[in-house]
Order: structure tokens, then sequence, then C-alpha cells
């Protein structure tokens, strides 16, 4: 489970990056 959490949170913060760099 805590396997599953860390790679949520890692896609969850990839996704967050490409709309950052969408927005810039």
């Amino acid at each position: 489970m805590r396997k599953l959490e860390k790679k949520w949170s890692l896609m969850c913060k990839l996704t967050i990056a490409k709309v950052d760099a969408k927005i810039e």
C-alpha cells in the first residue's frame, strides 16, 4: 500500500509539473 501511495504522489507531481510548464 505504501509503495502505491508513493507511486501516485510521484505521478501527481509529474502531472502538476506538466501543467506548470504549460502555464508558463
